[in-house]
């Protein structure tokens, strides 16, 4: 933390605002999972050569199923970082441990480590990050005076079994529907939606009917 202030990372009297937030204010985070060095989980045994007798094999007791970007399994030891950038690097400000349960899994242990960061470094404008975080997540970043950066995930992706990727279909949601009157006279009722972005994007789109 001191080290990104002291190169001027972070400054409250910085560049930018919270709807223009500049680089130096911004903070990264990702979670990534560790292989672990033994490929044997709990319960894997083997001889002992020696006695004769069945032996736990050696393992990572800490390693466990992930999931990485939504849907690709990751066996291994999972942790978050959080950085900041500059022109000739990085930072990073916090690495924490994501056990498999508990703690709001990595969206959870994200949301804790920039709240901590945001009252240590009050400079701090915006919070990239990818879909982990959902609304929740997204309402106390808010609430702690940081504008998250987050895509919003997918309503679903048509693929082929066992295929990665696929088609994305994205979450569409109705904003209301008004009455308007056409060239002709004619009165049309003309909803107004919304698909993956802010009312009044390109991704907004009215339809008469």
């Amino acid at each position: 933390m001191k080290l990104a202030l002291s190169i001027g990372l972070m400054d409250l009297d910085g560049p930018g605002s919270v709807t223009h937030p500049d680089l130096s204010r911004t903070v990264y985070g990702d979670g990534r999972v560790i292989t672990p060095l033994y490929r044997a989980k709990p319960g894997d045994t083997r001889v002992d050569k020696r006695t004769g007798e069945l032996v736990q094999r050696r393992f990572e007791p800490d390693a466990s199923m992930h999931f990485e970007a939504g849907t690709q399994e990751a066996y291994g030891t999972k942790f978050f970082l959080a950085e900041t950038r500059s022109d000739d690097g990085r930072v990073i400000l916090d690495v924490r441990f994501v056990p498999a349960k508990g703690a709001g899994g990595e969206a959870g242990v994200a949301t804790e480590s920039f709240e901590t960061l945001a009252a240590l470094a009050p400079g701090i404008q915006a919070i990239v990050y990818d879909m982990a975080l959902r609304g929740t997540h997204i309402d106390r970043l808010l609430k702690a005076g940081l504008l998250p950066v987050v895509k919003v995930p997918a309503a679903r992706r048509k693929r082929r079994r066992g295929a990665r990727g696929g088609q994305r279909v994205d979450k569409e949601r109705l904003i209301e529907v008004k009455e308007v009157t056409l060239p002709d006279g004619a009165r049309s009722r003309c909803p107004s939606t919304r698909r993956t972005a802010l009312p009044g994007s390109a991704a907004s789109t009215t339809r008469a009917r």
